[in-house]
């Protein structure tokens, strides 16, 4: 099966289950007239527009696939034109319910995600796929995300959303430049990364589709038959990780019986499947060109070239800000495909200018190139090409404390926060990973942090304030992370909105008012009554006072109706009190970050040094903590499961996240 990396594609949620083998006994089940009635109740009609499955005309409520599966797939190769970044085509894309099955051989599926937690009320994708003509719009599954599945030629493809007729890119998306060098688009490699069929000369159907976790359950995708064979099959471009998925059988859902399947979060059962990222050939380049394209040819088992011509292939900024402001350099990347029938062995290449000036090996002569021996990931910087074996896997995420664990006080620990942002800007960042920072810091206190830090501290892609209750998203300028300046934040209003959910700001302030007059005068005083931070109050409490002070505030508030999280922090006499929504908290806007930007549990690592991490610790994401940490926290270490799932780091702060990082797998 042809396998290709999916750029920037967001992960389907997680959550699966024990795995386990089904018996034929479960698809007999489902062939008798046991089909699963709540899947498709969790579908929801994608006719261009929401509607509810009783107002659907097609066969048994079901929705039908996707009508531009088939039309979307006629369009030709990318062209110059691009949007204009300030305007959107207002007119919006016709469409039947009438769907015709894609070629498996020609075509392959990609699905288009505009996550819930960003704002829109209408989304629209349009892109080189269909020469940047009408947008195409999406629908909103019952998870709030809105989907859009379209059948493309193999190959690299550029696209922007429509949100409320404004062009826009997808902070979860990988992004370039145009090929004139002007407008950011996101930007994807499609390419078959798994393949779905079902053998209906075997289990019967006439006509089958598959719908599964990736979409949100939203869509149904036809599979097509080839009567040779007597199997229905279908190809789609998915990223890295664990998909829940069900075909419908001539209006019936079932299951294949001789694949895996799981118990869905909800109680249903799913086959399951696991996607690895595709054999490619992945070149990251350091140089100080503004503008720059490989010239690549396939190679042998033996060596030889397959062609006696040069390839261009485009190289694009990716988000790191290596080198930014320093050396003038930025690391730059280009993925070529090695799948397929005739895919290459190995590669040979050479970097070429936008003035034309090359880039060819020290001492080899004007005819050399550097050359990969295998499908893979390289680096090239300085005329060295190395391995880059982060390349080959999945992206992470890093969701870290602050204070006490990327940065503190003293040469020392700052040399340790510059080694961690040289680290993640050279090698994390490069493959697409997330970085998130959780701290009880407000804006303006991590703003001056970044600044103090005088670049040593990278800038995250998004930043949790106040203990889980604000929620930020760097601001990309019109650029990409790379680019970005740092300075300028987006506060998500939806997680704020989530949190004023059984939240009463004057009860809580109450409560905390009337338990600082239970304990002696200038043992207790507030750090914040939420003026700053709406969804939390935050007082600084005597160390032996802590336990007067925090029951007053449980029992006030219990009594107003009003439910709340305490969390206890600190060392030393003194101890940080905040009391915040049950919605909130580290670890839940951890869970809302992670799910945004579609990052899998078991990629997403959480790092800390004190109590107030514990929530975001505790999860079911892989944790570290530091050497250094806090014997509060370690306290609470001692109580955790001894799983793998949650290491204690020999090094302190920084070094101790990167410690952490590699002994979990996912450095």
């Amino acid at each position: 099966m042809p396998l290709v990396s999916g750029i920037g594609l967001p992960k389907a949620p997680p959550g699966l289950q024990s795995t386990s083998r089904t018996t034929k006994t479960a698809l007999e089940c489902s062939s008798s007239s046991r089909s699963l009635p709540t899947i498709p109740q969790r579908l929801g009609v994608r006719r261009d527009s929401q509607a509810s499955l009783s107002s659907s005309p097609q066969t048994n409520g079901i929705p039908r696939a996707l009508p531009e599966l088939q039309l979307q797939g006629q369009s030709g190769a990318a062209s110059s034109k691009y949007p204009n970044t300030n305007e959107a085509d207002s007119t919006s894309t016709s469409t039947n319910n009438t769907a015709e099955p894609i070629s498996p051989n020609d075509l392959v599926v990609t699905t288009f995600r505009w996550p819930s937690q960003l704002p829109g009320s209408t989304v629209a994708v349009t892109g080189s796929f269909n020469n940047w003509g009408t947008p195409l719009p999406l629908g909103r599954t019952p998870s709030g995300d809105w989907v859009r599945s379209i059948a493309l030629p193999p190959g690299p493809i550029q696209f922007k959303f429509v949100c409320d007729g404004q062009y826009m890119c997808s902070p979860c998306e990988a992004a370039a430049s145009n090929s004139a060098g002007g407008a950011i688009n996101n930007q994807r490699l499609v390419q078959s990364t798994c393949e779905f069929t079902w053998p209906s000369g075997a289990l019967g159907g006439r006509e089958i589709m598959v719908a599964g976790d990736w979409s949100g359950w939203g869509e149904l995708l036809p599979l097509a038959h080839d009567n040779n064979t007597g199997v229905h099959s279908l190809q789609c471009c998915l990223p890295p990780g664990a998909y829940a998925y069900q075909f419908l059988v001539d209006g019936k859902w079932k299951l294949r019986p001789d694949l895996d399947s799981v118990h869905t979060p909800d109680g249903h059962f799913a086959n399951t499947m696991e996607v690895q990222l595709p054999p490619a050939f992945r070149i990251f380049y350091s140089t100080g060109w503004a503008n720059a394209s490989l010239n690549v040819r396939g190679l042998d088992k033996e060596g030889k070239p397959l062609t006696e011509e040069w390839m261009k292939v485009d190289l694009h900024d990716t988000a790191s800000r290596g080198h930014l402001g320093i050396t003038g350099r930025r690391w730059k990347v280009a993925k070529i495909a090695a799948s397929g029938e005739n895919a290459p062995a190995a590669l040979e290449f050479y970097p070429v200018s936008g003035e034309g000036v090359e880039d060819r090996p020290f001492g080899g002569g004007t005819e050399s190139a550097y050359i990969c021996p295998r499908p893979g990931g390289f680096k090239l910087r300085s005329g060295k090409l190395r391995p880059f074996m982060r390349a080959s896997k999945p992206p992470v995420m890093l969701v870290s404390d602050l204070d006490g664990t990327l940065v503190g006080d003293g040469a020392d620990a700052d040399q340790k926060t510059s080694d961690f942002g040289a680290y993640w800007e050279d090698n994390a960042a490069l493959v697409g990973s997330v970085l998130v920072y959780n701290t009880g810091r407000s804006l303006g206190q991590f703003q001056g942090l970044l600044e103090a830090k005088g670049g040593a501290l990278p800038v995250p892609d998004a930043l949790i304030t106040a203990v889980g209750t604000k929620i930020f998203l760097l601001d990309r300028e019109g650029g990409t992370r790379g680019t970005a300046s740092g300075l300028s934040w987006q506060e998500d209003t939806q997680w704020a909105g989530i949190l004023s959910g059984g939240w009463n700001l004057e009860i809580v302030r109450a409560a905390g008012a009337e338990a600082i007059t239970l304990v002696p005068e200038n043992t207790a005083h507030w750090l914040d009554d939420g003026s700053e931070h709406p969804h939390r109050i935050a007082l600084s409490v005597r160390a032996d006072l802590v336990p007067t002070v925090t029951e007053s505030v449980k029992n006030a508030t219990k009594l107003q109706g009003v439910r709340v999280q305490i969390i206890i922090s600190g060392a030393g006499d003194w101890r940080y009190v905040d009391v915040v929504s049950t919605q909130g908290g580290k670890l839940a806007a951890l869970e809302y970050v992670r799910a945004l930007f579609g990052i899998a549990a078991e990629q997403c690592v959480a790092a800390g040094d004190s109590g107030n991490d514990a929530l975001m610790l505790g999860g079911a994401n892989p944790a570290v903590v530091v050497g250094n940490a806090q014997d509060e926290l370690l306290e609470w270490v001692m109580k955790q499961p001894q799983d793998g799932r949650l290491v204690v780091s020999d090094q302190e702060m920084a070094h101790g996240v990167l410690e952490g990082m590699g002994r979990l797998g996912l450095y």
